[in-house]
């Protein structure tokens, strides 16, 4: 399938994929947990589940970070109100500022359009071929369908418009109403969103997001092995390395 909403990639022959999702601008513990795994840029892949920034004091380093040739993102619903502050009325620019992008709108305008650009161009959902074969998806929120392929098809069908305001879309990147459920035709899918006390499974489910935007309650970033299924966390991390 060909969708510019679609990512699809071959296993990884040479090293390890990475999953991390909701780093919300707190990068220097995601660059922290990267050394602490060895991570090689010439080898290994790293996918991010979206939410890439707000509430964290690191933000604007989102360009640069997916300016690597080895990261990939899903777009999450803080990306996504990046994006609608381009187009919107200023009431929803106080609903992303009440949710932590006060840091966007203290930018110039240059780099607000370089910003809405780059999430522009994020799909809605990736598959990635695990190194025994396995499939392995990875969206925001949610597969809005029990079936994986139905939802790929359902995004092959997106308009930009429908892309930007349809439900489907919607439902990854906010909607979070199918615990419990297994999605067909897919071996695991990497989801963020709802922020957890630690990696949980639920079915084929993994939820990987552990609220490292939220310090007052002890959240952490979770990084985790795609093949393995290794987790490692930032809150094992020693301070001198973060």
């Amino acid at each position: 399938m060909t969708s510019p909403y679609f990512s699809k990639f071959a296993k990884n022959t040479l090293g390890r994929d990475f999953i991390a999702s909701d780093v919300h601008g707190h990068y220097a513990e995601l660059e922290a947990l990267l050394q602490h795994v060895g991570f090689n840029p010439e080898r290994d892949r790293l996918f991010l589940g979206g939410d890439l920034v707000d509430r964290g004091p690191e933000s604007i380093k989102v360009l640069e970070w997916l300016s690597k040739p080895w990261v990939y993102s899903v777009l999450g619903n803080h990306d996504r109100m990046c994006i609608n502050a381009g187009t919107d009325s200023k009431a929803g620019g106080r609903m992303h500022i009440k949710h932590g992008g006060e840091w966007f709108y203290a930018l110039d305008t240059r780099t607000r359009a370089e910003i809405i650009h780059a999430f522009d161009q994020l799909p809605l959902a990736i598959e990635v071929e695990a190194q025994d074969g396995r499939r392995l998806g990875i969206v925001h929120a949610q597969c809005p369908f029990d079936d994986w392929d139905h939802f790929l098809l359902e995004i092959g069908s997106l308009s930009p418009e429908m892309m930007r305001r349809g439900q489907v879309a919607e439902d990854a990147i906010w909607r979070v109403d199918r615990y419990n459920k297994v999605v067909g035709n897919l071996d695991v899918l990497f989801v963020g969103h709802t922020s957890l006390q630690s990696r949980q499974q639920l079915g084929n489910i993994c939820y990987i997001d552990t609220g490292v935007c939220y310090p007052e309650d002890k959240g952490f970033l979770t990084l985790v092995d795609m093949n393995s299924n290794e987790t490692y966390e930032s809150r094992t991390l020693t301070t001198d390395t973060q």
